[in-house]
């Protein structure tokens, strides 16, 4: 199996990184994985926003809503992913929307998510959690930089996250307090680190993983030029 872009006249990937363009010329990124051992048919996970991880049970990797980047590594690991990404659509988790770099946390065996301090996920980060769920970094978080555009993205995000509770859960005064204090609680972290969408996808670019932050962001570059965005910077 190749590494990299994937196409139409490879063999469906086992498991695969997704992105695509959003409105605004943003990106969003997800985890296509083979629904089985046995047949060629694939999946889709991701967290669209809030409380909403979807799943597309019958997704077709040559759409062309998504792009598709296998990450460089063995078959048997690969299918570790797979398998973790079953267990999560299964268990369906209600994950919150959050800002913070995911570090302490997982997705277990059983597709729970676990956080010993939970702080949610983003798109970004919920493929981060799934990868590092079975011990597999896709990027050297630990060296990435604060970028302004990053902030200025996530306080627009964070603005985002309160209207939509404040419209979901308007005729719910009980819920929309719950809701409320969680905006309240993650406002902080609007000036974390963000690996981007593109910048998680495009580490599947890379001959070997974790992928460094510069040379992610390159590779990040290389996805949004790719998939018909402007690059940032």
């Amino acid at each position: 199996m190749s590494w990299g872009w994937w196409d139409a006249k490879q063999e469906t990937p086992i498991v695969a990184v997704v992105v695509k363009t959003t409105d605004g010329y943003n990106t969003h990124t997800g985890i296509a994985f083979k629904k089985d051992d046995t047949s060629g048919d694939m999946s889709l996970i991701h967290l669209a926003f809030h409380c909403d991880l979807q799943i597309d049970e019958e997704f077709d990797p040559r759409s062309t809503e998504y792009r598709c980047l296998v990450p460089n590594l063995p078959t048997y690991l690969q299918e570790l992913v797979a398998t973790r990404c079953r267990a999560v659509a299964s268990a369906r988790p209600n994950i919150n929307y959050g800002f913070a770099m995911a570090r302490e946390c997982e997705f277990n065996q059983y597709g729970h998510f676990v956080a010993t301090d939970n702080r949610g996920l983003n798109c970004s980060t919920f493929v981060l959690t799934i990868f590092s769920s079975v011990k597999l970094q896709l990027v050297r978080d630990q060296e990435w930089q604060h970028r302004p555009d990053d902030n200025f993205r996530f306080r627009e995000l964070w603005c985002m996250l309160l209207h939509k509770v404040r419209r979901d859960y308007g005729g719910h005064p009980e819920l929309r307090r719950i809701h409320e204090d969680w905006c309240s609680r993650v406002a902080p972290d609007v000036n974390s680190i963000r690996v981007r969408p593109e910048e998680t996808a495009g580490a599947c670019l890379a001959e070997n993983i974790p992928v460094g932050f510069v040379d992610c962001q390159a590779y990040g570059q290389i996805v949004r030029t790719t998939i018909g965005c402007s690059p940032i910077g």
